[in-house]
């Protein structure tokens, strides 16, 4: 919910509260609960909700390295990636990739800029900045099988933008 707050945020200046966004997540089913704890974004659901709640517009992205991004970028304003949670320290490599998301919202040759609030410095956190190469050693880019509805889907990330 962290990188839809800071997309809202930005195109408002409304700063909407988590737990209502989370409530509405999951009466669009963009969110699963089980035994009291809330399981990974489900991507279909959750570019529903966003469209028709908030008129953003989002496009689920698969099977891309994270050199594509900055191309992506170019045609949409953001891209929410997915990204192993150790990116908070990313001098560590990952044991894995994905299931953490980020807001990747501009790019430079060779670089990507992305909000991570929950990184655990500043330059982890606002506006981090690491090189293409390493951030892929984070992002979820690998060929993924098909989900059900009701699985987590397992894709790279969406392009958020105000119109289609």
């Amino acid at each position: 919910m962290a990188c839809l707050k800071m997309i809202l945020a930005a195109r408002s200046g409304v700063i909407h509260r988590t737990h209502d966004l989370l409530r509405t997540a999951l009466d669009y089913g963009a969110y699963r609960c089980e035994n009291g704890i809330i399981r990974g974004l489900i991507y279909a659901p959750f570019v529903e909700m966003i469209r028709r709640e908030f008129g953003v517009y989002a496009e689920i992205v698969t099977n891309i390295h994270a050199t594509k991004i900055p191309a992506l970028l170019a045609k949409q304003r953001l891209f929410i990636a997915s990204v192993h949670p150790a990116i908070r320290r990313p001098e560590n490599h990952p044991p894995r990739k994905g299931g953490h998301l980020v807001l990747v919202t501009q790019s430079r040759p060779g670089e990507l800029r992305f909000h991570n609030p929950s990184g655990h410095v500043g330059r982890t956190q606002c506006d981090a900045r690491l090189d293409t190469d390493i951030f892929e050693l984070f992002f979820r880019w690998a060929r993924h099988g098909r989900s059900s509805r009701r699985q987590p889907m397992a894709h790279d990330g969406m392009t958020v933008s105000e119109r289609p």
